[in-house]
């Protein structure tokens, strides 16, 4: 996994530093996320909602760096332990905050006024649930994988675009918090903003 990770940055800093142009956009998400473990005699998941705020770049001319997150506020969950389930009371966690991000290699097509950029890379999704109550569990877990994105623009002007976009990542390894029960996690956001020319 490290030399992935490394492969992935040595890529990026090399198409980085040949690019031109620079684009950056900014808009609403919806994030939702997985986290999911096996317990032997039975699987279990638990899955947060997040309204969050997306962020995306893609540095290039054909080729080039990209870039998307979502940065946001978990409004809703779940949990299911086989094939029982029950919602989460949000209510309880006095700190709530969701953040993922795929970072990578794009790829820009441009078709008149419409623009397509598709990339792939290394993934990363946090979720932080934090109650006042020391009786009640905090749910914390950041998890990395492989990423993947797709945004689609609409030119309304030589600097500005209208875009959508969606973003995912398939989570493989934990970075805290570990569980001797983890599977795997998963996480997509798909969003719609505004994107600018940079340079």
């Amino acid at each position: 996994m490290k030399k992935i990770i490394l492969a992935t940055l040595i890529a990026c800093a090399l198409v980085a530093g040949a690019s031109a142009q620079m684009y950056s956009g900014v808009g609403i998400a919806f994030a939702s996320d997985a986290f999911n473990e096996d317990y032997g005699v039975a699987d279990a998941s638990l899955s947060v909602g997040s309204i969050a705020v997306s962020v995306t770049s893609f540095q290039g001319e054909t080729f080039g760096l990209a870039m998307a997150a979502a940065f946001g506020l978990p409004t809703s969950g779940s949990v299911r332990i086989g094939s029982q389930s029950a919602d989460l009371n949000m209510n309880v966690f006095s700190t709530k905050m969701h953040m993922d991000a795929v970072f990578g290699l794009g790829y820009r097509m441009v078709f008149d006024s419409v623009e397509m950029i598709v990339g792939g890379g290394l993934g990363y999704a946090a979720t932080l649930l934090l109650p006042d109550d020391y009786a009640i569990d905090s749910i914390t877990y950041m998890t990395l994988g492989p990423g993947a994105m797709a945004s689609v623009a609409y030119s309304l002007n030589p600097q500005t675009a209208l875009y959508a976009s969606v973003h995912g990542m398939y989570g493989v390894m934990q970075l805290v918090d570990t569980s001797d029960y983890f599977t795997s996690a998963l996480a997509i956001a798909p969003a719609v903003g505004l994107r600018f020319k940079v340079r």
